[in-house]
């Protein structure tokens, strides 16, 4: 099917590391390589075209190309491709998030979702003068050194389910590094209260991915957040969401407005940029005055950034902001919904135990093996060999997924679309039978 494809994999590999500058879109035996995408669909050099289902991780929550996101886009071009100097459109944009989201009362913008993270934890550590930063094992935060410990638990590695063990995902991590994290299992309070109580006096913050995406999307039980914004706040301890994925996509209001719990400091990123490189940190103005100088001095955390608050990222943001309306979340949720109920139902109907995980309009197709998950610790018994045999096998019938990975919908699809790409998983599924009973 993707034989242009295939040369282009074998050029990659003589200029890039095997040929790749993204773990994110790499499997086997290569990924194929795009030429143009339009609305849902995304078009690949050889001419395939395939239901988009990652958006480019999420951030394209209105698909392709959306036409005024385009012309916002030509129009800040004419204008200047950038300036070392702020934009009207700058204010404007941080208005909006500020209006959105419970938390935010100031913000401050990034080039991507790892530097907001980043930038984060560095004003939280200021502000509370401790060292020590609280996050979930499974939860990913980016790819700086504090944000790459215990993201990809392994049943060897990660200790106890209550009490994970703090283990760096990659090499290069200084020990020092993993010591100033305390990991905390996801939707397990008593364990983390126990945890927040027992650091509380060097503890800075706890940190969370609302919907812990990268441990295969496993929603919040009910009242965790709440219990755990109460228990921050008895231990004088800050709590963190990590918005990045959940904020403008769960709700205009993300993850704060779809659980009703606000935390002391968000950070956002992918959608607020309407396509282009973004990242932003928001929250209470007593928290955000660690980045401004008073007087003569000098901010407790010096933040810089040739394209922070980028014209062009600004507009984008801007004109996809103006486009999220209450009806294109209710759609893209029920689509999600609708998509979890037919594959279930026909998972059910073949007698294979599997389940897909939804939150908003993000979905989890499909955890083989698993009727539901608490914790990231769970996925050690999934089936993942399924799971890269359904994301291959939709790959080939037109659907693009990365195998054994999260996707989302955009508000490009319209019914049609989301009845054909069932229709093109339950082929699928259908053809996975042989391998489904042997697994059985």
């Amino acid at each position: 099917m993707t034989p242009k494809s295939s040369v282009l994999a074998d050029n990659a590999a003589q200029v890039m590391p095997a040929g790749n500058t993204r773990h994110t879109y790499l499997f086997r035996p290569r990924p194929f390589y795009v030429e143009r995408a339009h609305g849902c669909k995304i078009v690949d050099v050889d001419g395939n075209e395939r239901y988009d289902f990652l958006n480019n991780m999420g951030v394209l929550i209105l698909g392709n190309n959306h036409p005024k996101v385009v012309e916002a886009i030509n129009r800040a071009v004419e204008q200047g491709v950038g300036f070392a100097a702020p934009t009207e459109r700058e204010i404007q944009l941080a208005k909006m998030v500020c209006d959105a989201a419970p938390c935010a009362e100031k913000v401050r913008f990034t080039a991507s979702g790892t530097e907001a993270t980043m930038t984060a934890m560095r004003a939280l550590r200021a502000f509370s003068g401790r060292d020590l930063v609280a996050k979930f094992e499974g939860h990913y935060h980016g790819t700086h050194d504090y944000a790459q410990v215990s993201t990809q638990p392994t049943p060897k590695g990660s200790g106890r389910r209550a009490f994970p063990r703090a283990v760096p995902d990659s090499q290069g991590i200084p020990r020092a590094v993993v010591r100033a994290m305390l990991i905390l299992p996801w939707n397990d309070f008593h364990a983390c209260e126990t945890l927040i109580r027992r650091n509380k006096r060097k503890l800075a913050a706890v940190m969370l991915d609302p919907i812990a995406n990268a441990s295969g999307l496993i929603p919040p039980k009910d009242n965790f957040l709440r219990a755990l914004r109460e228990c921050a706040d008895e231990n004088d301890v800050l709590l963190y969401f990590d918005e990045v994925l959940s904020g403008f996509r769960l709700a205009y209001g993300g993850a704060q407005e779809y659980y009703n719990v606000v935390p002391d400091l968000a950070t956002y990123g992918k959608i607020i940029g309407g396509g282009f490189p973004v990242g932003a940190v928001a929250g209470k103005e007593e928290i955000m005055q660690v980045f401004s100088p008073s007087g003569s001095t000098k901010p407790k955390v010096t933040h810089m950034g040739t394209f922070n608050g980028h014209p062009v990222t600004m507009a984008a943001g801007i004109a996809t902001l103006n486009e999220l309306k209450a009806e294109v979340y209710q759609r893209l949720n029920s689509n999600a919904q609708r998509i979890k109920t037919e594959i279930e139902g026909t998972l059910e109907e073949m007698d294979v135990m599997g389940h897909v995980a939804v939150a908003g309009s993000f979905m989890y197709l499909i955890h083989f093996g698993l009727k539901g998950m608490t914790n990231v610790q769970d996925k050690f018994r999934e089936n993942t060999q399924l799971a890269c045999q359904f994301g291959l096998g939709s790959i080939c019938g037109g659907i693009y997924l990365v195998p054994a990975h999260s996707c989302n919908l955009s508000a490009a699809f319209s019914d049609e679309d989301i009845t054909r790409s069932i229709e093109i998983m339950n082929e699928v599924l259908r053809k996975m039978q042989p391998s489904l009973k042997a697994a059985s």
